[in-house]
């Protein structure tokens, strides 16, 4: 391997160790770049290995952005960027990292072996170590003969178990030293010198994205212990003869982030997930004492991710540093109270987390369930939790409405106007729109947020109407009709003049919407956002006209599909919708008019289910028809989810679009289905 190789060939952890002037700061990541002098404040350079290339790359997020291999970090480092020559950069680079200079006698194939990107590609980062290991342990017996048997406390069954082996002349970091060879599996292994080496450090890894030392214990483990080091955990095994007790090491306390991963592959989905004590180092020697501040970020995001956990140290904050290989090599037994004492001591802490975590997943579970119901306009209720929270509250509103008062006295006496979907029905020339305007107008006087949905008229003609009755209300002996307003009488009029006057004060909440071509869906994402999801009263005028965005759809269809979004617009807000609609031509007749049914609602399917409330009015005198000034109208009631089915009477008074609940008509007229047609015009004339 020549010199390009070996520098590339380097983890991010030895070629900082290797590159004088280049330190990883604090957070274990980030060094500063020799290019633009970021890195102090996470904005430097950070290393990643990258698979696609087998080798470490740095990148820089400071202000270059640069994206480089080791070998080209090292040129900016050393100031060798204009040496164009590879055989006097190999020889440049040997000397600032003491290796031997073997680029130029390594012939032509090492010639080409430059650090251009074809070279890398080409270069496996993770070599199989398998057959390297069998040689290693090859040595196991001999060195523990040697060492009396065991070493820092390792048996030989230690050795067996965990595959351990002892390398000779092993080259970390290009120095060669007799080593112990701690496999993670047949690509990773850590590498630890059996002897102090002056100038190397006595501790190696090898292998680029190693996951957890010794992870397979995890596999069936209630415990978790979590070291740092590779023979404080096997130390810690070797001691443990407890099947549900998991022992486990990251490489470094740096590397505690590989745990939440390697443990959700095994227990993500499972019912109960072990709980983890952080066993990490408590070195009070250093100002920075990594070991206890990884181990309580290991412990936060252990804690986010459902395990309980706990750290765990051998030592007291004012006393040496002590781990788990200490106390093996000191006293097996312990060893092992220490790590019992761990559990015993933090259980209550680790079964009261369990207890919180399980809390805060039934929640969740709850708050998901009760979002994917509501996704497909589902709501649910607990019978306990409904009568505890809600049921005193629902009583209470309900009771508020029953003080609610539409205007209209008799209506008033026979039912509660309470939040719900109202359908009004009726063939043309019996009010509709004119009695839920009037309707509309009398509830906004009295403090309701209202809206008018009108498919059919225009604002003016609504308002219209307004004046024209507020102008009879006024005077009853008025000549100035609906009719005649629009001719333009109404500029000598001092009443209409005074009513214009007074509805420009007006502190109603009365709003009208003129709607074209917008379908039920659309309609209600506007409702939402003027009322702001709040409780409101709006008429809707009217249903059959309603289009839908799927012109394909049949009339029955698109009726059905409006009254399903309605009704659960109205649920979800509180809110008292007003539908009209029209009726059927064979409900036209007087027969009909007489025995009015379900039947006389176009499309009556979803209105008959979706209404809380079925209204029809209809003529309450033989021949009624659109030519009498004045129409005796009955309001009859065919469905009331809330009670019982009742008729109201009016009089309606088309040319002023009044109508009238207490006239005095009805006191004089006991049954006016009696009179006939032509009796009854006399008297209203």
């Amino acid at each position: 391997m020549n010199v390009f190789e070996e520098i590339s060939s380097w983890s991010a952890d030895e070629f900082v160790r290797r590159t004088p002037g280049l330190t990883l700061a604090k957070d274990g990541k980030t060094c500063e770049c020799p290019v633009c002098g970021k890195g102090k404040g996470g904005d430097g350079l950070h290393a990643r290995y990258d698979p696609k290339y087998g080798k470490v790359y740095w990148k820089c997020f400071g202000s270059c952005g640069r994206y480089m291999s080791n070998i080209e970090l090292a040129k900016e480092i050393f100031g060798l960027n204009n040496c164009n020559d590879k055989a006097e950069l190999a020889k440049r680079l040997s000397a600032e990292y003491g290796l031997p200079d073997d680029f130029s006698s390594s012939g032509k194939k090492s010639a080409r072996a430059t650090v251009d990107n074809r070279q890398e590609k080409s270069e496996p980062k993770n070599y199989e170590a398998s057959g390297f290991y069998e040689r290693c342990r090859a040595n196991v017996a001999k060195f523990l003969d040697e060492h009396g048997g065991s070493y820092r406390g390792l048996t030989r069954a230690t050795f067996k178990k965990y595959g351990l082996g002892i390398a000779k002349d092993f080259p970390a970091g290009g120095v060669k030293a007799d080593t112990l060879i701690m496999p993670y599996d047949d690509y990773h292994f850590a590498a630890r010198k059996l002897v102090e080496v002056a100038g190397s450090s006595k501790l190696t890894r090898h292998g680029q994205g190693a996951g957890l030392f010794v992870a397979k214990s995890i596999e069936n483990a209630s415990v978790i212990y979590i070291f740092e080091g590779e023979l404080d955990a096997l130390s810690a095994a070797q001691v443990t003869s407890n099947e549900n007790i998991g022992i486990v090491a990251t490489g470094g306390a740096s590397a505690w982030r590989k745990v939440i991963p390697a443990l959700e592959e095994k227990f993500a989905d499972a019912e109960r997930k072990p709980s983890v004590m952080s066993a990490f180092d408590n070195d009070t020697k250093s100002k920075e004492n990594p070991g206890k501040v990884n181990s309580e970020k290991l412990v936060a995001a252990l804690k986010a991710a459902g395990y309980p956990a706990v750290s765990c140290f051998f030592n007291n904050d004012d006393e040496p540093k002590v781990d788990a290989n200490d106390l093996l090599q000191r006293d097996a037994d312990e060893l092992r109270d220490w790590l019992r004492g761990f559990y015993y001591e933090n259980s209550e802490e680790l079964s009261n987390q369990r207890t919180e975590f399980e809390k805060a997943a039934l929640e969740r579970a709850k708050i998901e369930n009760e979002a994917a119901l509501a996704k497909v306009g589902i709501k649910q209720a607990d019978l306990a939790k409904y009568f505890t929270d809600k049921f005193i509250g629902d009583l209470e509103l309900s009771a508020k409405y029953s003080r609610r008062e539409t205007g209209f006295k008799n209506l008033d006496t026979a039912q509660i106007f309470l939040p719900g979907v109202y359908v009004l029905g009726g063939k043309p020339a019996t009010g509709k729109t004119t009695f839920a305007w009037q309707m509309l107008n009398q509830l906004a006087n009295k403090g309701e947020t209202c809206i008018y949905c009108s498919y059919e008229m225009s604002q003016l003609e609504l308002f219209m109407k307004s004046a024209a009755r507020e102008v009879y209300k006024r005077n009853s002996a008025t000549k100035l009709t609906n009719a005649k307003i629009r001719r333009g009488w109404w500029r000598d009029d001092s009443d209409f003049a005074d009513v214009v006057e007074k509805l420009k004060s007006s502190t109603a909440s009365l709003k009208v919407l003129e709607v074209t071509n917008a379908s039920a869906a659309e309609l209600i994402e506007v409702l939402n956002k003027m009322t702001g999801g709040k409780s409101a009263t709006i008429v809707i005028d009217y249903l059959q006209i309603i289009p839908a965005k799927d012109t394909k759809s049949t009339v029955k269809e698109k009726v059905d599909e409006a009254m399903l979004r309605f009704k659960n617009f109205q649920r979800e807000t509180n809110s008292t919708l007003i539908i009209l609609s029209s009726f059927n031509r064979q409900n036209y007749n007087d027969n009909a008019q007489a025995n009015l049914g379900f039947s006389a609602f176009k499309e009556s399917g979803a209105i008959e289910y979706s209404a809380d409330v079925l209204w029809g009015l209809v003529h309450d005198v033989p021949h009624g028809s659109k030519i009498e000034t004045v129409r005796l109208i009955k309001l009859q009631c065919l469905k009331n989810r809330n009670g019982s089915p009742y008729e109201c009477q009016f009089s309606y008074d088309a040319a002023h679009d009044y109508f009238d609940a207490g006239a005095k008509l009805f006191e004089d007229f006991t049954d006016a289905r009696a009179e006939s047609r032509d009796n009854f015009k006399k008297y209203i004339r």
